[in-house]
């Protein structure tokens, strides 16, 4: 044995720093996920360990781009010492699901032609470029798929899963439309099938065939986004599958006159509900309404509440809720929600017609005894608060939680924010608006924005605003200015130079945030927490989902003493376009499984 090995620590400070770069810039070249970060370190010891690191991490391969897919199929065919760990792979992504633009390479799987080498691959997702037939026809040697994510051309034709006896997840983007009326004619069991996500760019012949013939035995999650079906046809759908608990449900655009009313929600998610005649998606004998068909006609159930999008999950109240197959619904519930998502459609017409709507407030106050097992509630609201204070609504709410056993996360947005002041009587000033300091259209007048725009660069939807551009906005004089900044000393305690901060775009999200969350939101947050022993977590969303696509969004937690019933703390993360801690999530009209699958696909990344 050698003794008179050096060791790192004895080599000069110069070599030393250099090697510690070169790692630092190799892991960051790799963009290694923090997963198989110790992985990567580990591999690096010895040939040995290398093998077995190797085929850990390559079970699982996140590519940027087919291409990418194309390079990695040329290693395993032709490198050596790749070829033998084929059947190492188990999973394939390439790109996110919450990718918005994917491209067309007509002839990219036809030129593969070729079956795939991973003869053990369980999952492929492809969301950067559309699939076919041709793609479908890589994997008949792949017979244990459990797992196909595809975004797919309708016009080279119609997926057919038949081979894959063993699928438990079908996620599906369909894009353009079939040249004529036609839908398949034959189906695979789906024995295993327990997921099934369908986003229609285009209305899906796929999906509509299947609405129709198919009962999926096991399906447990239906997550259906910009469905162009009747929504008769979808509650019906959901009730022939007994099984289902969670569903997340969004309504095409184009089907204006189809605004979903709350009594048929309740039915629909307790199994009491009758929608008519499954084998006719036309007809409404004995149907149950579920469309307010005329939005200037009061809904029948006197809630005020419409919606285009809802989602909830629910629990069985016996083994036999799973089990019924009668078309019509139950005489008594057999399913308790434990989750409820709704976007509510604009109220104002409602309230300026005389009626009393029901706002957030209402809603946390008047509902809480239809769902006494409710644990998650993501409440998004278009309706304006005109002449509230934050500290009224958050009393309210804070009053109305009593009542809410089991609630554990909260996650709402009240609409337009832009004359909500924090108490009632407060004089309005830059850091005492509700509304945080950044850039929404609507907030601005476009002549404003133009003259804002002609001298000083452009600003970015949702982006914050620096202290110049504010000084631009609001066309500021030179002693209201120094004010400004006289007042942001005082809430940061810390001296500030002017010239060096006017164009900083954090600096007054970093005063709004330690002013107001000091004085107003913390102490609510605390109410809201002392108010339910079961809150975990508050979700609110100051802007969006329905004026920007960039959304600010406060996550609270709460941490509570060992004996689970006082508030020992309550801490929140402020996120918004370009944040130091990262871009805000969206508001996602979502819940359970697949809420979290899109929050992963956001972090996920290629390497």
């Amino acid at each position: 044995m050698d003794f008179n090995r050096t060791s790192l620590s004895a080599l000069p400070s110069e070599l030393i720093w250099d090697i510690l770069q070169n790692c630092q810039s190799s892991d960051s070249a790799h963009r290694i996920p923090k997963r198989y970060c110790r992985l990567n370190t580990v591999l690096r010891i010895d040939r040995r360990l290398r093998g077995f690191c190797t085929r850990l991490m390559l079970r699982e391969l996140v590519l940027p781009s087919s291409t990418a897919l194309v390079r990695v199929l040329d290693q395993f065919q032709h490198q050596q010492n790749f070829t033998h760990l084929a059947n190492e792979v188990r999973t394939i992504q390439i790109g996110r699901l919450t990718d918005t633009f994917y491209v067309s390479q007509a002839n990219m799987w036809k030129d593969l032609a070729f079956c795939l080498p991973f003869r053990r691959l369980r999952s492929f997702s492809c969301w950067d470029v559309r699939a076919d037939v041709h793609a479908l026809a890589l994997f008949w040697l792949c017979p244990d798929m459990t797992t196909f994510e595809l975004v797919w051309d309708q016009k080279q034709g119609l997926p057919d899963f038949r081979h894959w006896p063993l699928l438990t997840t079908l996620r599906l983007h369909f894009t353009k439309t079939l040249s004529s009326e036609w839908y398949p004619s034959v189906f695979p069991p789906y024995e295993m099938l327990t997921t099934l996500m369908v986003f229609e760019e285009k209305h899906s012949h796929w999906l509509c065939g299947h609405m129709q013939k198919v009962t999926f035995p096991r399906l447990r999650v239906l997550n259906l986004e910009l469905a162009s079906s009747h929504p008769r046809t979808l509650y019906q759908f959901i009730h022939r599958h007994p099984t289902l608990m969670e569903v997340n449900i969004s309504l095409a655009f184009l089907l204006d006159d189809n605004v979903l009313i709350f009594a048929g929600l309740l039915k629909l998610i307790d199994g009491t509900g009758n929608w008519g005649n499954p084998n006719d998606s036309g007809t409404s004998n004995g149907a149950v309404d579920i469309v307010d068909p005329h939005r200037d006609h009061v809904p029948h159930d006197g809630a005020f509440i419409t919606f285009r999008t809802f989602a909830f999950t629910r629990v069985p109240l016996s083994p036999r809720a799973t089990q019924w197959r009668d078309s019509s619904g139950s005489a008594e519930p057999r399913y308790a929600a434990t989750g409820l998502a709704i976007e509510v459609e604009d109220q104002d017409d409602y309230e300026q017609g005389g009626h009393k709507i029901a706002r957030f407030h209402d809603f946390m106050d008047d509902m809480a005894p239809l769902f006494p097992q409710l644990e998650v509630l993501r409440l998004g609201y278009r309706t304006d608060y005109w002449h509230w204070s934050f500290c009224d609504l958050m009393q309210s709410c804070a009053a109305s939680l009593r009542k809410w056993p089991r609630l554990r996360k909260l996650s709402f947005c009240c609409g337009d924010m832009d004359r909500l002041r924090w108490r009632a009587g407060d004089p309005m000033h830059f850091l005492g608006q509700v509304e945080p300091p950044v850039y929404v259209p609507y907030m601005v007048s476009v002549d404003g924005m133009d003259d804002l725009f002609a001298r000083h660069h452009k600003i970015e939807e949702g982006a914050p605003f620096s202290l110049e551009q504010l000084r631009l906005l609001h066309e500021l004089a030179d002693a209201e200015v120094a004010q400004f900044i006289e007042d942001i000393q005082d809430v940061l305690n810390e001296t500030i130079n002017p010239d060096e901060v006017m164009h900083d775009p954090h600096l007054p999200m970093r005063v709004w945030q330690a002013f107001c969350e000091r004085q107003y939101v913390a102490p609510a947050m605390r109410a809201l927490a002392e108010a339910c022993p079961t809150l975990e977590e508050i979700e609110w969303y100051l802007v969006g989902p329905y004026f920007v696509e960039h959304a600010v969004r406060w996550l609270w937690k709460v941490y509570r003493e060992r004996d689970g019933k006082g508030v020992r703390r309550v801490t929140g993360e402020l996120t918004y376009r370009g944040s130091p801690r990262g871009d805000a999530q969206s508001f996602d009209c979502l819940l359970g499984q697949e809420l979290e699958h899109h929050e992963r696909q956001r972090c996920t990344v290629a390497y």
